[in-house]
Parts: structure tokens; sequence; C-alpha cells
């Protein structure tokens, strides 16, 4: 179920800090060193934002090979924005919050409970986070690269 919420593509940083903190708590490498747990988190959730952004890349296959030129541009820029918010927000923007910051909510009201979320989650050091962040880019804005000008 925490797998599934960080597949959603408007998944919110309180979302995706419950998931992952969810994930943690449930697997049995708890008993793992902090930093093995913190990069297996890291995994999963770059791994599950790469898998959204396939779903988003193949949705711009057939409107290559589409003869219906207005339509097609209003879905190919449509899939496009979509592509960009989850760059924007789900690799840089969530990750720097939650596991850089450890907040996900600037709201005063929740903060108690943003800090039992984040607090059951190991420490991430912020040299891996960036890592992990440089990797997704290097390895997907070719990709994008190629399938946005196939539209």
């Amino acid at each position: 179920m925490a797998k599934r919420v960080l597949m959603k593509p408007d998944t919110t940083a309180e979302q995706t800090a419950r998931a992952l903190s969810a994930i943690d708590l449930l697997s049995s490498h708890n008993s793992h060193s902090t930093d093995m747990r913190a990069s297996r988190l890291l995994d999963i959730y770059f791994d599950s934002k790469a898998k959204l952004l396939q779903n988003l890349l193949s949705k711009l296959i057939p409107l290559a090979h589409s003869d219906t030129h207005n339509d097609v541009t209003d879905m190919a820029e449509n899939v496009l924005c979509q592509i960009v918010r989850l760059l924007q927000y789900d690799v840089i923007l969530t990750p720097h919050q939650i596991f850089c910051c450890n907040k996900f909510t600037a709201n005063p009201k929740h903060s108690q409970h943003q800090e039992q979320v984040l607090h059951s989650m190991p420490t991430f050091k912020p040299h891996l986070v960036t890592s992990k962040v440089s990797d997704f880019f290097a390895s997907h804005l070719p990709l994008i690269r190629t399938k946005a000008e196939a539209v």
C-alpha cells in the first residue's frame, strides 16, 4: 500500500514521508545500519519516481505517430507538463524537504505529527540525497529529451 502511494503522480511531501516511514518500519531490514536503511529508502523512492516517469513517457510514444496535429500538441503539452512537475516536485523539492531539511509541511499545527513521522526514519546524509538526484537526472534527462523531440 505504501509503495502505491509513491507511484501516484500528485503525492504530497507529507504522504511521501508517511509512506517511506511505513516502509521503513515494516521492513525486515530495520536491524541494518542507519546508512543502509537511508540508502534503501532513497532507492525505493527514486525507483518509484522512475517508474512514474516511464509511465508518462510511454504516453508520448503513441502521440508521436498520430495524424491529428492539434489534439496531439495539446496532449503532448499536458504530458510534458506532468513530467516537468514530476521533476520539479518529486525529484528536487520533496526529497530536499524530507531527506535534507527533515520537514514536509510549513504548517505549525502539523509539526508534532511531522516530527513523529520523520523521527521514525533514518537520518539521510545530504550528499547521498544529492548523489541520488544527480544519478536520476543523468539517467533520465537524455531519455526525456529524445521522447520530447520525437513528438
